[in-house]
Protein backbone atom coordinates (compact mmCIF):
# COMPACT_ATOMS: atom_id res chain seq x y z
CA UNK A 1 0.00 0.00 0.00
CA UNK A 2 0.99 3.40 -0.38
CA UNK A 3 -0.34 6.61 1.06
CA UNK A 4 -1.85 9.77 -0.92
CA UNK A 5 -2.22 12.92 1.60
CA UNK A 6 -5.26 14.78 0.78
CA UNK A 7 -4.88 18.66 2.18
CA UNK A 8 -2.64 19.66 4.62
CA UNK A 9 -2.60 19.93 8.67
CA UNK A 10 -5.01 19.37 10.76
CA UNK A 11 -7.65 19.21 7.91
CA UNK A 12 -5.03 16.27 5.72
CA UNK A 13 -6.78 13.22 5.17
CA UNK A 14 -4.58 9.94 4.20
CA UNK A 15 -6.22 7.48 1.81
CA UNK A 16 -4.25 4.23 1.73
CA UNK A 17 -4.34 2.95 -1.85
CA UNK A 18 -2.98 -0.40 -3.12
CA UNK A 19 0.24 0.55 -5.13
CA UNK A 20 -0.22 -1.18 -7.92
CA UNK A 21 -3.72 0.72 -8.74
CA UNK A 22 -2.27 3.90 -7.82
CA UNK A 23 1.16 3.85 -10.05
CA UNK A 24 -0.96 2.15 -13.34
CA UNK A 25 -2.34 5.50 -14.48
CA UNK A 26 -0.06 8.06 -13.32
CA UNK A 27 3.75 7.87 -14.22
CA UNK A 28 4.17 10.75 -11.95
CA UNK A 29 3.27 8.75 -9.00
CA UNK A 30 5.05 5.49 -10.59
CA UNK A 31 8.17 7.54 -10.93
CA UNK A 32 7.72 8.70 -7.51
CA UNK A 33 7.30 6.16 -5.40
CA UNK A 34 9.92 4.33 -7.41
CA UNK A 35 12.44 6.28 -6.53
CA UNK A 36 15.26 7.20 -3.70
CA UNK A 37 13.51 10.91 -3.06
CA UNK A 38 11.08 10.89 -0.36
CA UNK A 39 8.18 9.91 -1.48
CA UNK A 40 9.79 6.62 -2.67
CA UNK A 41 11.44 6.29 1.18
CA UNK A 42 8.14 6.76 2.81
CA UNK A 43 5.77 5.80 0.14
CA UNK A 44 3.51 8.78 0.76
CA UNK A 45 2.56 11.30 -1.45
CA UNK A 46 1.24 14.37 -0.52
CA UNK A 47 -1.60 16.84 -2.29
CA UNK A 48 -1.94 19.71 0.06
CA UNK A 49 -3.79 21.38 -2.88
CA UNK A 50 -6.57 18.43 -2.57
CA UNK A 51 -9.47 18.38 -0.35
CA UNK A 52 -11.18 15.12 0.66
CA UNK A 53 -13.71 14.60 -1.95
CA UNK A 54 -12.02 14.97 -4.73
CA UNK A 55 -8.88 12.31 -4.04
CA UNK A 56 -11.99 10.32 -2.85
CA UNK A 57 -13.16 10.38 -6.74
CA UNK A 58 -9.51 9.72 -7.65
CA UNK A 59 -9.09 6.94 -5.99
CA UNK A 60 -12.27 5.32 -7.01
CA UNK A 61 -10.87 6.33 -10.67
CA UNK A 62 -7.70 4.16 -10.28
CA UNK A 63 -9.79 1.23 -9.05
CA UNK A 64 -12.77 1.87 -11.29
CA UNK A 65 -11.75 4.03 -14.15
CA UNK A 66 -15.26 5.27 -13.54
CA UNK A 67 -16.87 8.82 -12.06
CA UNK A 68 -19.29 8.62 -10.13
CA UNK A 69 -22.13 11.59 -10.88
CA UNK A 70 -24.78 11.49 -7.78
CA UNK A 71 -26.31 14.49 -9.11
CA UNK A 72 -27.27 12.92 -12.27
CA UNK A 73 -28.70 9.44 -10.23
CA UNK A 74 -30.26 11.92 -8.19
CA UNK A 75 -31.35 14.32 -10.64
CA UNK A 76 -30.58 17.20 -8.53
CA UNK A 77 -28.08 19.42 -9.36
CA UNK A 78 -24.98 19.60 -7.01
CA UNK A 79 -22.66 22.79 -7.19
CA UNK A 80 -20.35 21.19 -4.32
CA UNK A 81 -20.30 18.17 -6.51
CA UNK A 82 -19.64 20.18 -9.81
CA UNK A 83 -16.55 21.96 -8.12
CA UNK A 84 -15.05 18.88 -6.71
CA UNK A 85 -14.80 17.33 -10.47
CA UNK A 86 -13.63 20.44 -11.43
CA UNK A 87 -10.66 20.54 -9.19
CA UNK A 88 -10.03 16.99 -10.09
CA UNK A 89 -9.51 17.75 -13.55
CA UNK A 90 -7.16 20.15 -12.09
CA UNK A 91 -5.72 17.30 -10.12
CA UNK A 92 -5.11 14.82 -13.19
CA UNK A 93 -3.02 17.50 -15.21
CA UNK A 94 0.32 17.67 -13.35
CA UNK A 95 -0.39 13.57 -12.82
CA UNK A 96 0.18 13.61 -16.67
CA UNK A 97 -3.80 11.66 -16.86
CA UNK A 98 -5.61 12.86 -20.05
CA UNK A 99 -7.90 9.59 -19.79
CA UNK A 100 -9.28 11.04 -16.43
CA UNK A 101 -9.57 14.72 -17.66
CA UNK A 102 -11.55 13.13 -20.39
CA UNK A 103 -13.85 11.30 -18.44
CA UNK A 104 -14.34 14.51 -16.03
CA UNK A 105 -14.97 16.65 -18.89
CA UNK A 106 -17.55 13.96 -20.49
CA UNK A 107 -19.79 13.99 -17.16
CA UNK A 108 -19.08 17.79 -16.69
CA UNK A 109 -21.01 18.29 -20.46
CA UNK A 110 -23.77 15.43 -19.24
CA UNK A 111 -24.57 17.28 -16.10
CA UNK A 112 -24.98 20.96 -17.61
CA UNK A 113 -27.09 19.15 -20.73
CA UNK A 114 -29.08 17.70 -18.20
CA UNK A 115 -29.29 20.41 -16.02
CA UNK A 116 -29.06 23.43 -18.44
CA UNK A 117 -26.82 25.65 -16.23
CA UNK A 118 -22.54 25.86 -15.97
CA UNK A 119 -20.49 26.70 -12.19
CA UNK A 120 -20.31 29.63 -13.33
CA UNK A 121 -19.20 30.21 -9.55
CA UNK A 122 -16.29 28.03 -9.96
CA UNK A 123 -14.76 30.05 -12.74
CA UNK A 124 -12.52 32.32 -10.58
CA UNK A 125 -10.94 28.44 -9.05
CA UNK A 126 -10.60 27.40 -12.77
CA UNK A 127 -8.85 30.78 -13.76
CA UNK A 128 -7.02 30.48 -10.91
CA UNK A 129 -5.27 27.28 -10.96
CA UNK A 130 -4.76 27.17 -15.56
CA UNK A 131 -2.97 28.86 -17.94
CA UNK A 132 -4.34 30.79 -20.66
CA UNK A 133 -6.10 28.50 -23.46
CA UNK A 134 -6.77 26.09 -21.07
CA UNK A 135 -9.69 23.60 -22.61
CA UNK A 136 -10.98 23.67 -19.07
CA UNK A 137 -11.13 27.81 -19.40
CA UNK A 138 -12.95 26.80 -22.82
CA UNK A 139 -15.41 23.95 -21.57
CA UNK A 140 -16.83 26.08 -18.68
CA UNK A 141 -17.53 29.03 -20.90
Amino acid sequence: FVALIAGKGKDAKEFRVHKDFACHYPPVLKAAFDSDFLEGKSQTYKFPEADEATMSFLVHWFYTQELIVDSLVENKWNNKEMRSHIKLWILADPLLLPRLQNTVVEKIIQVQDTFGKTAVNCLPYIYENTAIGNPLRQLML
